[in-house]
């Protein structure tokens, strides 16, 4: 198969063969729009596909500084080193591992656009072997206080890796 049929096959497969649900889709969403604010349809029309991401999804440049912000400890023992160890382990992910705690405590691989607003609820558990559980719903992680770094961050990286997505489980 030559380049141009490869493109012409996937334009059909990924576009041409749903346009009438695409369709349907996009009339049902200016619909719902018309329906919450007639005055402000007219504008949102002029957003680009771009601004359209942003709004919806987020930001895509993801910054560990941003999702450290986010934290916040809740019910920690002044002697508990966890909420040391959670910001310097997050400032030292790459970017993947970054997009994967989020999955792991939003269900949202990024920040939404107001992220100053955005609130991670780190809440102590009792000490313990078990991994880390989040409540995606809520924005909230529970975290053992574990005796030793090491630890902390072996159970937090295999809870991020293996966790999976709303659209993936």
């Amino acid at each position: 198969p030559t380049l141009g049929s490869c493109r012409a096959q996937a334009r059909y497969v990924l576009v041409e063969c749903r346009l009438a649900q695409l369709e349907a889709i996009r009339s049902g969403f200016w619909q719902a729009m018309m329906d919450l604010s007639p005055e402000a349809t007219p504008f949102l029309r002029l957003l680009s596909s771009a601004d359209w991401s942003v709004l919806l999804c987020g930001e895509d440049n993801l910054t560990p500084e941003a999702v450290t912000d986010c934290l916040e400890f809740r019910g920690f023992p002044k002697s508990s080193k966890i909420p040391k160890w959670l910001p310097q382990t997050i400032l030292q992910f790459s970017p993947d591992n970054l997009r994967r705690f989020l999955i792991f405590c939003t269900g949202s691989p990024s920040l939404p656009p107001a992220a100053s607003d955005t609130r991670i609820g780190v809440q102590y558990n009792r000490p313990s072997n078990s991994l880390p559980v989040a409540h995606t719903c809520f924005f909230k992680l529970d975290l053992p206080d574990y005796p030793d770094q090491s630890i902390f961050v072996e159970k937090l990286m295999k809870a991020i890796q293996e966790c999976a997505t709303f659209d993936r489980a």
